[in-house]
């Protein structure tokens, strides 16, 4: 899998976090921005994470119109 400068993600494969402190050569590793921990690898002063560990986050664009709908609903006359 690929992954790209920026590009969100998620871990799917957070049993036995030790397991990164033993990284292989050729193993392919990605840095997490907002996630550092003292039991990650670290390759030329980085913190690293196996990147089988990861996957990229799914977005799917939300349709609120609906919601907004709701806010505005159609003016109706009712007689009293």
């Amino acid at each position: 899998m690929t992954f790209h400068i920026g590009q969100k993600v998620v871990c799917v494969d957070d049993e036995n976090h030790f397991r990164d402190s033993f990284i292989a050569m050729g193993t392919p590793v990605i840095r997490v921005e907002e996630l550092k921990r003292e039991y990650s690898s670290i390759i030329d002063g980085e913190n690293v994470y196996a990147a089988a560990r990861f996957r990229p986050v799914i977005e799917h664009k939300t349709d609120i119109s609906i919601f907004k709908g709701m806010l505005n609903p159609d003016k109706q006359r009712v007689d009293a």
